[in-house]
């Protein structure tokens, strides 16, 4: 639509760029706009940048300080440990920045993107101290929620709310399950919606579609 609105106004030019760190919406984005009749084929083929763990490192290792973010951002989803590792050194390549005020954004930045589990690591591993950062009210109830696994924080939140919340706390944590199992990309956002679901229906929905989507988000498509 931006494409469209610019070549509208503007006659066509400019260029449309697409940087992902999910292969599914790498390939969606190659092929959402552009449509075939016969021989004839029609619309916007954007530039992808898919980006990987080996774009992390050369980010890492050969871009400015301030880009250690977008290395962090390849992350979303993950929390092994070669995960741990990366998102550790995104932060401490983030302390080479000059600007003191930029260098704690920055910082604040990369821990809004990376997998609670991650976070929790990260802060014990390198002695954060959140109360030096700015205020996220997100990431503030993530960390707060990762004391435990996740497990042990469905239970919690089960006896607090009561068994029917217990049951849907664990259909959830089933689904994220299904979805890393099928090898489906599940960025922190993914995961925060459907660990915050309240309904049975809803979680059985997307549990439905779960089998056969390519990227989580088609979970939250209304059809």
């Amino acid at each position: 639509m931006a494409m469209a609105a610019m070549a509208d106004r503007h006659g066509p030019r400019g260029e449309l760029v697409v940087i992902t760190a999910s292969s599914a919406v790498s390939r969606w984005a190659k092929r959402v706009a552009t449509h075939e009749k016969g021989e004839t084929r029609w619309g916007v083929t954007p530039t992808v940048l898919l980006l990987g763990v080996a774009e992390a490192e050369v980010v890492l290792r050969e871009g400015a300080p301030e880009l250690a973010v977008f290395a962090a951002w390849v992350l979303q989803g993950r929390y092994g440990s070669s995960a741990l590792a990366l998102a550790r050194r995104a932060f401490e390549r983030a302390e080479d920045i000059a600007d003191a005020a930029l260098r704690v954004q920055t910082r604040w930045s990369i821990l809004s993107v990376l997998h609670p589990t991650i976070v929790n690591k990260l802060r014990t591993a390198v002695m954060i101290d959140l109360d030096q950062l700015p205020r996220n009210p997100a990431l503030e109830r993530w960390v707060a929620e990762i004391t435990a696994n996740g497990e042990a924080r469905g239970e919690a939140r089960g006896e607090a709310r009561g068994e029917a919340r217990g049951k849907v706390a664990g259909e959830a944590r089933l689904l994220l399950r299904v979805l890393r199992l099928r090898g489906v990309a599940v960025t922190v956002a993914d995961e925060a919606r459907i660990l915050a679901a309240t309904d049975t229906a809803e979680i059985e929905r997307w549990a439905d579609r779960a089998l056969t989507v390519a990227d989580a988000s088609e979970l939250f498509v209304e059809l």
